[in-house]
This record gives structure tokens, C-alpha cells and sequence, in this order.
């Protein structure tokens, strides 16, 4: 009987039964010598069909097809209804100073390529259901190479500054790449010449195939890498233990059924099943509101355009350390009150007392899963309760233990909550939460190549995925924050002025723990000055020698 031949062979690889193509022919692994007789009998009939599967997508193993992730399913979804949109790149932009061997460091990046199977994977769909599989890299280069240094070069037309500018405009052209999942790596990495010792380098990643750490372990495995292969040594990173479709593979099955290689005992959830983790994630958020209420400048477009804006605004080491303070006398974490403080902003700017925010978890406590590049990142789903008008000290007692139990269910993957929930879906909106609160300590993970004198990373606005992303930075003992916002629906003046007043709210909370935090003051002299007097100066002049029917004649 005919047969899904990529269906038939992820179900298989689920038991760690596998087929592989030798000389034309398939032969079979199978560890656990659980293939049935029916199954057997099924590969038989569709020998044909399966060997021309396997020439058609260039597979030698079957190991290396598999399902997607419910992170990557999402974001196929998206690519698929957005037409290869670029608004889930992961971009990182270098300049480098000094000497560089390039082809180091095409080797360099080509190790990391062979190593991390995610970034050989591409993606299709059979009778409606998406997969992927890794691709042979083969003799391909990696890095593509573009010379500017003409510009800067005394027989050249431009100025001094003309490659340097080309290689900026470069640099957001390719930010913005839109990668054709179904035959192209998802990784692109250029390299720019824009003088002498002097080039731009520009690495951008699919969100399918990476997240935040995996950037940082691409940085950390180029540093190692270049350095080794410069002195003339051997690379001597870890072996890998699993690969991402390893990961996938063990999301499809279920905790209940397979003995996973990527559980561990630091795993918090380890011991819980999948149902049980879904239906806390469920009962939490019954009756939860799955769209703010923040007033809006613009009307909210029918479908987002993902442009951007951000202000920053930076917390003092003074106050900085009176929220440390607070929250170790109130036994609750910095990022707690933070977010605690945040929730009360947004009640009071939107009126709601029922206030979801989401906030991104690296989902890498097992170790196996530390050292590998792919999309891990999930979202959590935070709730605050403000509806008693509550004090901050009580509200804290209250949010902290609450909070602390949403950490410990975070590995239900964000997509599988949204389809347990079910909302109502919009291209204009994210499903379940539309704000998004992060805080995370400054990286130290830093480009050092040998030879080179300057490493500069280059910031891009790249767009942002959120009505509006508070992110805290913790620097040399001070908190800056970005405020990113939609520019679809707000204007840069509100987001400075709800800056501004969460500064102050901060401030106010933090003095006054045990007052109602509704009444709590989070306006200047300035703003109340505005509020109460100039909005309120309404007087016009007026003919005095009319009556008011008059006026209206």
C-alpha cells in the first residue's frame, strides 16, 4: 500500500529504527529490533518510492529527516503565510580591525556548520505536515566575500568614508534577507573588505535554526576555532552529545513514552508529565485576558509591519541598589520586583487588573542541550493579579511564589500553549501576549580574534516582534532599559513619557511598600502640572454682545 514516506520514517526514527541508503539500496538499523512484521512488510512494498525519496532530497540516512519543533512549527507557519518574511532574523554585525586570515575563518565557520546540524537543515511539507532535514554541506564556501576597498583606495571614485557607508547600507540589506527555508542554509554570513585591515563582518541566522544563546555559542566557537586553526593547531571543542533533531524528536514523542537523552536530574519538570505540566499552564490562565488594553495612538493595522522604535532610559546605581536591597528584604528577586512594578505601570496606563505579560526563558536547563545551536527559547506566560488594590509588599508576598511556580513549568513549549488556549488568532497581533518584559545580566561573550585589534559589534534596528519589550540590562552594577515599541500603534512620546513614569512609579513603590499601589505617585510636578492645569485651560473668548443662540446661527 502506498505510503507518507517522510511520515513512515520519522514514526520509525521515533524507535530508533532507521534506514539508510548504500549503493543504491536501503538497508536497515534498527538498535532495539523493534520493527514489526507489518512495518517490514510496508518498506518492502515501497522500496521504490523510498530510495527515490532518499535521491530526491540527497538523504543518506533517514536520521536525518525528522518533525519540526512546536518552537519551529510556529515560525514555518509564519514564513509560510508571510512569504519568506525577514521580521525572525538573528543578526550580528562586527567590525574588524587588524590582520585576518579569511581563510581561517571560512574554516572556521565551516566547522561550526559541519558541527551543528541544525545549520545544514532545511524544510518541506508532505500532505500538509512540515519536516526537516539535514543537508550534505559538500564543497559549498560559507562566507561570501565583498570587496569595498576600492572606495577607500586613492584610484577610486569615493571618498574615505564611501565603503564604510556601503558596507552600513550592506549590512541592513542583508538584516533584512528573506531565506528560502526549502533549499537554503539558514544561516548567511558575509564578509565585507572595506579598506585595509579593515572589514565588516555580517552573520545572520534564521530564528528557526537559532535563538539569543546560540548566538553567544556561535561567538564562543569562532573565538576557539579562528585562534586554534591561526597557530596552526587542531580544534579541540566538545563533542556534541545529541543535535537539534534529537531535541525535536523527543518533543514529538512525549516524556511519557521514550526514555529521552535530553532529560536530566536538574531538569525541575522531569518528574512531571506532559499533561500534568499543560493543564497547570491551563488552569493558570483560565479566563486570562489574551489582548491588553493599552491605549493606543495609531489604529492597529491588519497586519503588523514589525517597524520598530526604541528609547532608552538608564537607572541609577543608587536606585539600582535600593531594588536589590528590596528585594532581598522582601525575599523576592530583583527581576521579580521589576516585573511586579512593571505589572502595576501597565494596570494603571490601561485600567485592566488582570495583566499578562510574557517573558523569554532560555529552556536549556539540561545540560546536553548548553552547547548547542537551534531554536530553544521558549515564552512564558506571567499573570498578575491586581484586582484586591493591593500594596506592593503584599502584592510581592503574593506574586513571588506564584512566579517561582511558573518557572518551574516553563518547558511546555509557548506553541502548544497557544493551541491549548486556543485564542483568536490575528496577523496584526502575537496570540496570548502582546507585552513582553526580559531581564537579563550583560554578556561577556565577546569576539576576540587573533590579530585583530577591534571587534566592534554594530547595532541594527531590525524591527521588534512585540506591542511593546521592556528590557533591563544589568551593567557595572546599573540597570539601563530599553523601551522597544510598535511604531504601528504608538508614538515615540508615549513610550518616553511611560518611561519616565516607570522610573518614578519604581521609586514611589519602593518608599512606600505599604501604600494602596494604585495611589502610589508616578507623575512629576511637571506631568501633573499638565494634566491639571494646561489640559484643563479650556477658557476661549467669545462675543460677548451675542446671545448663545446666536453663536450657533
Amino acid at each position: 500500500m502506498p505510503i507518507n514516506v517522510a511520515d513512515k520514517l520519522s514514526s520509525l526514527a521515533n524507535n530508533e529504527v532507521y534506514l539508510l541508503l548504500v549503493d543504491g539500496s536501503i538497508k536497515l538499523s534498527d538498535k532495539h529490533q523493534s520493527l514489526s512484521t507489518d512495518d517490514r512488510l510496508v518498506l518492502k512494498e515501497n522500496k521504490n518510492e523510498i530510495v527515490g525519496f532518499f535521491e530526491t532530497m540527497g538523504l543518506k540516512s533517514s536520521a536525518q529527516l525528522g518533525h519540526l519543533s512546536f518552537q519551529q512549527k510556529r515560525l514555518w507557519l509564519i514564513n509560510n503565510i508571510e512569504s519568506g518574511s525577514s521580521n525572525y532574523n538573528n543578526v550580528g554585525v562586527y567590525k574588524l580591525v587588524g590582520n585576518l586570515d579569511r581563510k581561517i575563518l571560512e574554516q572556521a565557520f565551516r566547522c561550526i556548520i559541519e558541527r551543528h546540524s541544525i545549520l545544514r537543515t532545511c524544510y518541506f511539507e508532505e500532505n500538509g505536515i512540515p519536516y526537516q532535514y539535514v543537508k550534505n554541506l559538500d564543497g559549498q564556501s560559507v562566507v561570501e566575500f565583498v570587496d569595498l576597498s576600492d572606495k577607500n583606495s586613492t584610484g577610486g571614485t569615493g571618498s574615505k568614508g564611501s565603503a564604510v557607508e556601503d558596507g552600513n547600507k550592506y549590512a541592513l540589506n542583508r538584516a533584512t534577507y528573506a531565506f528560502d527555508l526549502t533549499r537554503c542554509l539558514p544561516i548567511k554570513i558575509d564578509l565585507l573588505a572595506l579598506g585595509r585591515n579593515e572589514h565588516l563582518l555580517i552573520i545572520v541566522m534564521h530564528h528557526i535554526a537559532s535563538d539569543g544563546w546560540s548566538s553567544e555559542i556561535l561567538v564562543k566557537e569562532i573565538n576557539c576555532l579562528y585562534n586554534t586553526l591561526l597557530v596552526g593547531e587542531s580544534p579541540s571543542l566538545e563533542v556534541l552529545p545529541l543535535q537539534y533533531l534529537d531535541y525535536a524528536q523527543w518533543q514529538q514523542v512525549g516524556s511519557g513514552h521514550l526514555e529521552s537523552p535530553v532529560r536530566s536530574g536538574n531538569d525541575k519538570s522531569s518528574d512531571v508529565d506532559d499533561d500534568e505540566l499543560l493543564n497547570y499552564w491551563l488552569e493558570r490562565l483560565k479566563g486570562a485576558p489574551h489582548l491588553h488594553e493599552l491605549q493606543l495612538d495609531y489604529t492597529r493595522p491588519a497586519q503588523r509591519s514589525y517597524i520598530s522604535g526604541r528609547y532608552d532610559l538608564g537607572i541609577s546605581p543608587a536606585l539600582t541598589a535600593k531594588i536589590k536591597s528590596f528585594a532581598l528584604v522582601h525575599g523576592a528577586s530583583p527581576f521579580i520586583v521589576l516585573y511586579s512594578a512593571f505589572s502595576i505601570l501597565l494596570s494603571r496606563y490601561s485600567g485592566q487588573r488582570d495583566i499578562v505579560v510574557g517573558t523569554p526563558v532560555a529552556n536549556r536547563e539540561r545540560p546536553e542541550l548548553a552547547g548547542l545551536i537551534g531554536f530553544f527559547a521558549n515564552t512564558l506566560v506571567l499573570r498578575s493579579d491586581l484586582s484586591s488594590a493591593p500594596n506592593f509588599g503584599d502584592f510581592l508576598t503574593v506574586n513571588t511564589p506564584a512566579l517561582l511556580n511558573d518557572f518551574d513549568h516553563q518547558s511546555v513549549p509557548f506553541e502548544q500553549l497557544v493551541d491549548a488556549v486556543n485564542p483568536d488568532r490575528s496577523l496584526s497581533y502575537n496570540p496570548l501576549i502582546q507585552i513582553c518584559f526580559a531581564l537579563r545580566n550583560d554578556s561577556d561573550v565577546q569576539l576576540a580574534l587573533g590579530g585583530i585589534n577591534e571587534c566592534e559589534p554594530v547595532e541594527l534596528d531590525t524591527g521588534g516582534q512585540f506591542d511593546l519589550t521592556l528590557n533591563l540590562v544589568e551593567e557595572k552594577n546599573e540597570l539601563s532599559l530599553s523601551w522597544e515599541y510598535s511604531r504601528d500603534i504608538f508614538k515615540a512620546s508615549t513610550v518616553v513619557q511611560m518611561a519616565r513614569n516607570f522610573e518614578l512609579l519604581l521609586s514611589s513603590l519602593l518608599l512606600s511598600p505599604n501604600e494602596n499601589v494604585f495611589k502610589v505617585e508616578m507623575l512629576s510636578e511637571q506631568d501633573r502640572h499638565q494634566l491639571l492645569v494646561e489640559r484643563n485651560d479650556t477658557t476661549v473668548d467669545y462675543p460677548r454682545d451675542k446671545c448663545i443662540h446666536e453663536l450657533f446661527e
